[in-house]
């Protein structure tokens, strides 16, 4: 029997909505996860540094952005456990992936682990029940929060380094420290000072003025719908998992760009031929890109789903290549047409995969599959939409600059086709902007993630492997690419 996949799926959290991930006191209401925003950290005290956290081992000049965080305790405040207790080293464990928005390489992306046991200096070993008792806690309660520890950086919400003379702000660098700048500071004194520092800087947040990062958004969790083949004359079913619908209605809105993906676009991504010199088959030729398409087919709004989660199925270690024949096509595996290992990854493609996992750096124990990131998530986080809107509202000016020129010179002066032609050309420069998405080329066809079977603290003898990491440990995470 195949393991359970849950589904996650970002919806946009209501404006009275408690804080999102570790903000909230009130662990009983961390199930699921948070995409986009800035990252919460479970340990806020001992939290990485962004030096070297964020720095991307793929192009090193680039700076990683922060995808999403997930909570996946392993102890007793995982649902249904019964291992360990209040002293299990897991009781809360959490998540962090991180991606560069300026290469396609596999190694693109870092993960990072966190864990605690139930009764920790952070956050109460029994929240309270009664709804009053929790409003007065999460506002009384300082303990959760990075600030009681030290500065944090107003940007990436990691530990700070300067403070900015101009904005009398905390960053953990110069590049943070401009994009504040530039995005928030100058827009505040612009419109007028309408609200202090501090309220405008999270609206900006809210409202995404800041490229790097992303639209912040909730993780809800479903059991995948379970696909039934009918005996006799039945037709072949779909049953959606105990829960009913996958997407109940929440009276939640999104925009168009966040909707769930069209049959349309599923074949888009799987019908490309394109296969970058590899040789190997992809695309509709490709029984693995096929077989991703009808597992996303399952239960209709399946297909939204931005996350998998199936914690180290039975086979998940095996990752592939050991069994692939020269096409790219397993054809001795009962379960490949579900992904390497049944309900492992379920890759988009045949080729790249990682031809193994490494083990764990601190404990030698063996990684296996977690979850994996889906294509949707760049339409959840708004991936690229901001800085091309940036890019657009420049070029826009730029047309209404050249336009009022025009309205102010006589036709047959040769100035009127000069500023006519000007307008023409950016407003056609910033309608492709929006469409292009200048500035952000994060993109992947899915994130596979594994991470150590024992699930060690990282004090194991390897103190200098973390140097940097704090509390953190980092675990293996593989980028595939579009198609």
């Amino acid at each position: 029997m195949l393991d359970p996949v849950q589904l996650g799926f970002s919806v946009v959290p209501e404006e009275d909505s408690p804080p999102l991930g570790h903000a909230a006191v009130d662990w009983l209401g961390w199930d699921g996860g948070v995409s986009g925003g800035r990252p919460s950290w479970l340990n806020p005290e001992r939290i990485p540094s962004s030096d070297v956290a964020l720095r991307c081992p793929e192009c090193p000049a680039s700076r990683m952005r922060f995808v999403a965080q997930l909570y996946c305790p392993l102890g007793g405040a995982e649902e249904g456990s019964d291992d360990g207790g209040d002293d299990h080293p897991c009781y809360h464990r959490s998540l962090y992936v991180f991606a560069c928005p300026d290469c396609e390489g596999p190694c693109g992306c870092r993960v990072l682990r966190c864990q605690l046991p139930r009764v920790n200096p952070y956050f109460p070993e029994d929240p309270p029940e009664e709804d009053v008792a929790r409003a007065e806690l999460e506002k009384s309660w300082t303990k959760h929060r990075p600030e009681t520890y030290g500065c944090v950086c107003e940007v990436c919400n990691f530990p700070s380094r300067i403070k900015c003379p101009v904005t009398s702000k905390n960053f953990c660098g110069e590049r943070c420290s401009a994009e504040y700048k530039k995005f928030v500071y100058e827009p505040w004194l612009k419109d007028g000072k309408i609200s202090t520092l501090d309220e405008y800087t999270k609206n900006a947040i809210a409202g995404r003025r800041l490229p790097s990062v992303y639209d912040r958004k909730e993780i809800v969790v479903e059991e995948e719908p379970e696909e039934e083949i009918g005996n006799g004359d039945d037709d072949a079913k779909v049953q959606r998992g105990a829960d009913g619908a996958l997407f109940p209605d929440d009276g939640g809105e999104e925009d168009d760009d966040d909707a769930n993906m069209e049959q349309t676009d599923l074949n888009r991504i799987v019908s490309s031929v394109a296969n970058g010199g590899t040789g190997k088959r992809v695309g509709a030729e490709d029984p693995v890109s096929t077989a991703f398409r009808d597992r996303l087919g399952r239960g209709g709004q399946a297909q939204g789903q931005v996350l998998r989660y199936s914690r180290w199925p039975g086979d998940a270690s095996a990752v592939g290549d050991d069994e692939d024949d020269d096409d790219g096509n397993d054809d001795d595996d009962d379960d490949d047409d579900e992904g390497v290992g049944g309900n492992g990854v379920l890759w988009v493609r045949s080729h790249p995969v990682p031809a193994s996992v490494p083990p764990c750096a601190r404990c030698g124990a063996p990684r296996k599959f977690e979850f994996q990131i889906m294509p949707q998530m760049l339409h959840a986080l708004g991936a690229g939409r901001r800085a091309a809107a940036g890019t657009a509202l420049a070029l826009v000016d730029a047309a209404r600059a050249a336009d009022a020129v025009l309205q102010k010179v006589r036709p047959d002066d040769p100035a009127a086709g000069v500023a006519g032609a000007l307008a023409e050309d950016t407003a056609d420069r910033a309608a492709k902007a929006l469409l292009r998405g200048d500035g952000d080329a994060m993109d992947w066809g899915t994130v596979a993630v594994y991470t150590c079977t024992e699930s060690c603290t990282g004090r194991e003898g390897a103190a200098l492997r973390n140097v940097g990491m704090g509390a953190y440990v980092e675990e293996f995470g593989w980028k595939q690419p579009p198609m």
